[in-house]
């Protein structure tokens, strides 16, 4: 069943905090969206990050070419 944006990027925020490695491919297939669209949950994530208070200049999300997904950099 295919989520709405809210729920994609709250799911993918959860998942950033618990230390996972997200891939486009992976979330685009798991909630039948393009990978373009993924990467646009991303950014917007990436603006919370950067906009909030709380983890302003803190943590970002970033891409590690090692693992070859995004996380979060502290």
């Amino acid at each position: 069943m295919k989520k709405h944006k809210y729920e994609r990027i709250l799911d993918m925020f959860i998942a950033l905090e618990a230390g996972k490695i997200l891939t486009k491919a992976y979330l685009a297939q798991e909630y039948g969206v393009d990978e373009r669209t993924i990467q646009r949950d991303i950014d917007d994530i990436r603006a919370y990050y950067y906009d909030s208070g709380e983890y302003a200049g803190v943590k970002e999300v970033i891409y590690d070419h090692s693992c070859g997904g995004f996380k979060i950099a502290a």
